[in-house]
């Protein structure tokens, strides 16, 4: 009885179940064709692969400009970026970089020129006297005064025009330290303004070759720099190249500048004791601080150094 009352009750649910599987495996291929899903789902992962792979190839670029865009953020001696962004003294500083640039650019035009035209005079003659090596065709060369003629007034002026990096420093419109750069631009004004200045001592310094040299690395030094911040604060960014100059050629054009600074300080000091011996003195004081002081300013510049290239590695 139980069993002849249930039955009829629950045929038609299971009709209706045995329907329903059958109308799902038709509507719902997954069921059917499990195989060919798999494989199709499998064909939309590598296509997409395939294009995201693509468009980096046709990116190359990509982490190397975040590479450059990071390491132009580090502060280096002079470091003539804003301090914070603003439109008018981020103009205010393109200008005066650019300018800057383009006057030590002719300072190092005028040094090489003039410079080269003398050494090939000196290897001439030295040829006709039979003594044409180019090492004392160089020395006589550098040594014949139309370096520091043509160039000192000039010279003189450009690097003036530095003191006012002191001032964006103190008032905080660029990140440069400020002993850094108080340290830089003071020994350039003890060089330009008194040593090398004809009311003091040109004499010592006029037909010294360490003027032409020390001409050479401040240019080379001071193009690279200013064009370096221009590149950056013009938003087109900074050449790889720049940079790598940047942060290498000072490894040799910072111990040409300051031998040659020193050299010309050390010759200064006997006309200097002629003059006045407490002048002397002072000379020979400034000298015995003019070795630290390279020492902070070269150790600054390795740091700034380092911290590029650890973020080179680290993009």
């Amino acid at each position: 009885m139980i069993s002849s009352h249930v039955g009829p009750r629950h045929r038609p649910r299971q009709a209706s179940k045995g329907l329903q599987a059958h109308h799902q495996s038709i509507i719902d291929p997954r069921r059917q064709y499990p195989q060919l899903i798999t494989l199709t789902t499998l064909s939309v992962h590598l296509a997409r692969e395939k294009s995201s792979r693509h468009q980096v190839q046709l990116n190359p670029t990509n982490t190397t400009m975040t590479a450059q865009s990071k390491a132009g953020q580090a502060a280096a001696p002079n470091d003539q970026r804003p301090a914070k962004q603003s439109s008018v003294k981020n103009a205010y500083l393109l200008a005066y970089n650019a300018l800057s640039a383009a006057l030590w650019l002719g300072v190092l035009v005028q040094t090489v020129t003039i410079g080269g035209q003398e050494i090939k005079n000196a290897q001439k003659a030295g040829a006709f006297f039979g003594s044409d090596d180019w090492v004392t065709a160089t020395k006589r060369g550098l040594a014949s005064g139309k370096v520091y003629d043509n160039l000192e007034v000039y010279t003189r002026m450009v690097q003036s025009l530095a003191g006012m990096e002191v001032l964006h420093s103190l008032f905080g419109i660029v990140r440069a330290p400020l002993l850094t750069t108080l340290m830089q631009v003071s020994s350039r004004f003890l060089l330009v303004h008194l040593i090398a200045s004809p009311a003091a001592f040109p004499a010592s310094t006029r037909h010294s070759p360490a003027y032409s040299t020390m001409l050479l690395a401040w240019s080379v030094t001071e193009v690279i720099r200013y064009s370096y911040f221009v590149f950056s604060l013009s938003g087109v960014g900074v050449p790889a190249l720049w940079t790598w100059l940047r942060y290498n050629t000072f490894l040799v054009l910072y111990p040409l500048g300051i031998a040659s600074e020193c050299w010309l300080v050390y010759t200064a000091i006997p006309l200097a004791k002629q003059w006045n011996e407490g002048a002397a003195y002072a000379l020979w004081g400034i000298l015995a601080i003019y070795v630290p002081g390279s020492y902070v300013l070269f150790t600054h510049m390795l740091a700034q150094r380092r911290k590029i290239a650890r973020q080179a590695r680290v993009v």
